[in-house]
């Protein structure tokens, strides 16, 4: 559950409050999950800066892998969108990087440093259909980068899988 509160005389475009509880099972791994957070987005020119803290606990097993952790992990994002039309786009692209981490030093049971980069684009092409719709071609690229002192200790959303 997301809630958000535009606040623009602050200088925030909006604080957003989020409660979530999961359970995820997967050919792969099985975890249970809550979460309480905080997070303010701000434009920083034609960037969208998000800085959230949260705090998550996970109960999970990944291959011979399994935990119960919680931990503190704050972070921040910058998101770029050129397109032509923001909400049904025929041409544009979006950019986006992200940084989070936690340390066993502060409310955490393990210390992990994530950087995710991403590029997603959209391109329509061709005569429009009777029904007013075009072909339209789709592409995302993702790259990511990890470091931790006990990779074992990591529950599923911190770590990354292919596929």
């Amino acid at each position: 559950m997301r809630y958000r509160v535009p606040l623009p005389w602050l200088g925030v475009e909006r604080l957003e409050g989020l409660v979530g509880y999961g359970d995820r099972e997967t050919d792969t791994y099985d975890t249970l999950q809550g979460r309480v957070g905080l997070g303010t987005s701000r434009l920083r020119g034609r960037w969208r800066q998000v800085t959230t803290l949260g705090v998550q606990t996970d109960d999970f097993t990944v291959g011979p892998d399994s935990g119960e952790t919680i931990h503190l992990v704050p972070g921040v994002s910058f998101e770029f969108i050129e397109a032509d039309d923001r909400i049904a786009p025929n041409l544009g692209f979006r950019l986006r990087f992200d940084l989070q981490g936690a340390s066993d030093a502060v409310v955490s049971d393990y210390t992990f440093v994530r950087l995710v980069a991403g590029l997603k684009g959209v391109l329509a092409f061709g005569p429009e259909s009777a029904i007013g719709q075009r072909h339209r071609l789709l592409g995302r690229f993702d790259a990511g980068w990890l470091a931790t002192g006990d990779f074992r200790l990591l529950p599923p959303n911190v770590r990354f899988f292919t596929g």
